[in-house]
This record gives C-alpha cells, structure tokens and sequence, in this order.
C-alpha cells in the first residue's frame, strides 16, 4: 500500500517538474518578444494621464503643444478635467462656441498623434453637474414643515412651505397626526440620509405609548386644501401636528469648476436626472467632434464621490416596494420630523431608507460611464447625437 501510495507521489512530481520545465523554455523562447514589447509597448499597454484645464486657459497652440509631447514620451490618451484651483480667468468660457471648437481641434490633434480622449462628464471633479440642470433635475432631499394646532376648533389658514433650496419645492403629502412625545430617534441625519456619517445597529428601546403615534391615527390632507395651499378641516380634540412634506434640491454644485460651467449636480438616481446632462453637455460635445466619437473621444465618465448625500429620487415611491415588498409613503415623516410613528417599524425604515441611499454614496463611488459614440449613459436612453436637444 505504501509502495502503491510512493509510486503515485512520485508521478505527480515528475508531472510537476514536466510543467515547471515547459514554463521555462517558453519563457526563455519568448524572452525577445517581451523585450521588444517592453522597449516598444502596444497602444494597449500605453498609460493615460490626467490632462487638467485650469479655468479658461486653453489656446489651440498649446493642445498641440501638449498632446505631441504626451505623443513623444509614449503617453496613449488622457482623461480632460476643466477646474478652477484658483487659477487667473481665461477667456475661453466652458462649453462656450470658441470653447467646443477647441475642443473639436483637440479630438483632431488625438487623432492624428494616434491617441485616445477621454473628457470628464462635467466642468470640475465630480458630477455630473452644470448650469443646465433644472432644480427638479438636481440631487434632491426630503424635507418638511410643521404647523401645530389644537381642537377642537375649525382650522383656515396657508400652510408654511418647507425651507427650499434654488426656488423648488414641490408636496409629497399633507399630513395630520397626534403630536408626538419628546422622543427622537438618535443619529437621525445619518440614518435618514442627510449627512454621511456612520451608522449603528437600530438598539430596541422601553418607551410610553406617547411617544408614538398609530399610523391609523394619520390622516391625509392633500386634498382639504384649494390651489392657493389654504387648509379648511376640523381639527379634533387634543395637540395636533400638521406636516407638509416633500423634495427640494440639496443645493450642492459641481466643484472646482469655473464659474462658466458650475450648476446644481443631477439626480443621479433617476433616468431623468441622468439624461440631463445628455442634453446639456453631452449633445454638444459629440457634435463638436462629429464622426471621433467613439473612436478618438471614447468615454465621458461620471465622478461622483464628492457629491455629499441624498435622500430621495423621482422614483422613490415607485422602486422601493420593488426592492422592500412594502411601500415607504406612510413613514416618510420618519426622517423629515425627527421622530417616528411605530417604535419598531420606524427604526427599520430609517436603516433601511438610509442603507439603500448609503450604498451609491460613498466617497470615491463612480457613477455610468457615456458611450461616446452614441453619446448615451449606460443607464439612460441615448441623447440625440449632435444636439442639445435632449434624450430621444
């Protein structure tokens, strides 16, 4: 039995020192062709670099200039990032007509040098963003105002919007409840997804009946109120809280941008908000290089790591049962009032709506990557090519 196993180990060596041997011999074989590969590399193997526009500085002398010095030292493409960092105003305004026809020399330069082109999907470090997004378009937030009352009375009277970033604001839901107790839900801005801060385990706590609320003691207003927002209803015995809650824009902008090409950054969780920057930048851009797109100018990448959070999208209401079998319109006071309706389902909410938001927000995170030649987000439907004139 031993000779039997000795004889077995002594094939699996020989096989062993076969492989060895024929790795080396095709190694030594092939030692001229990796030579001559690393002396005289592929334009596959060939490194990209950075190719930072600092706030209008370009000029048509300098492109060339730069891309045949990038083409003498074996440089393949580079990836064009326009950023302010402080530097003296040029005169060539982002996405401006001297700016695209630049940029169109730029693609024709590429191309005759043999390199690629790779142009950042916004003016600045992050985005995609720029003074083409709407407010509507742009990163959203929950948020929400209250007005206390006390019955039993008749209550007439405008309800006050919410604080609005950038003029917009529009209603989720009009809600009426029992005002709640002094209890709060700790950490509340990161679970909710505010801020970007870390968040722990959800920790069961003993609390008095009043310090919830019974969802079944909520009740809807929206349609107590006539265009003007004026609410008319009878508001029952007790201290009672009127909620309007809904989405305005987060206000963050696209940086270190030149102030030619810096706006709102889009909603980059919804088809609309990511077809935005289609029409205002990639359509035009794709038009400036005409038939380079997709062979010089290969891709327009989204950054997105500098963004800072999100708490809602267009389609929030509409994905979420999708993913969580249940709908999240009942616990959306959860977060914009600090508080919580249901002890137990209201800590769930917040850990689940905020690890859902979490995920596609943490630093360094890199949003869709443009098709260049079709000028499409590999999420959205294609722009029209060579035009600003939006998705198709």
């Amino acid at each position: 039995m031993i000779s039997h196993i000795r004889t077995h180990i002594g094939c699996i060596v020989a096989m062993l020192l076969l492989v060895a041997l024929s790795c080396i011999c095709q190694a030594a074989g092939s030692a001229p062709e990796v030579e001559k590969a690393f002396v005289h590399p592929p334009d596959s193997a060939r490194p990209w670099v950075y190719w930072f526009w600092l706030n209008g500085n370009i000029t048509r002398e300098g492109i060339t200039a730069d891309l045949e010095a990038m083409k003498r030292v074996g440089i393949g493409g580079v990836l064009i990032m326009e950023v302010d960092q402080g530097a003296p105003l040029g005169p060539v305004a982002f996405l401006s007509l001297p700016w695209r026809e630049l940029f169109q020399h730029v693609a024709a330069e590429a191309q005759r040098l043999g390199l690629e082109v790779n142009r950042n999907d916004d003016a600045g470090g992050n985005g995609s963003g720029g003074p083409w997004i709407k407010p509507e378009q742009s990163l959203p937030k929950v948020i929400g105002s209250e007005t206390n009352v006390e019955g039993p009375k008749r209550f007439e009277g405008v309800l006050p919007p919410p604080q609005a970033v950038a003029g917009y604001y529009r209603d989720i839901r009009v809600l009426a409840f029992p005002t709640p107790g002094s209890f709060r839900i700790d950490n509340i801005q990161g679970k909710a997804a505010y801020e970007r801060r870390g968040v722990d385990a959800a920790r069961e706590k003993k609390l008095p009946p009043e310090m919830g609320i019974d969802r079944a003691r909520i009740v809807h207003l929206g349609q107590q109120r006539d265009q003007e927002g004026r609410l008319t209803g009878e508001v029952p015995t007790g201290q009672g809280t009127v909620r309007r809650i809904g989405p305005t824009s987060t206000g963050v902008t696209n940086a270190p941008s030149p102030a030619s090409g810096r706006g709102r950054e889009c909603d980059q969780r919804s088809q609309e908000g990511i077809e935005a920057p289609c029409a205002g930048r990639r359509g035009p851009l794709i038009a400036a290089v005409g038939g380079a797109a997709g062979q010089t100018l290969v891709a327009t990448p989204i950054d997105r790591g500098e963004n800072g959070s999100q708490n809602g999208t267009a389609r929030r209401r509409e994905e979420f049962p999708k993913r969580r079998g249940y709908d999240l319109l009942p616990f959306l006071p959860t977060p914009t009032a600090n508080g919580f309706w249901e002890r137990k389902p209201s800590r769930r909410i917040t850990a689940r709506v905020g690890s859902r938001l979490r995920a596609g927000s943490r630093p360094g995170a890199t949003g869709p990557s443009a098709r260049a030649g079709t000028g499409s987000c590999s999420t959205a439907r294609p722009c029209r090519r060579g035009g600003a004139t939006g998705p198709g």
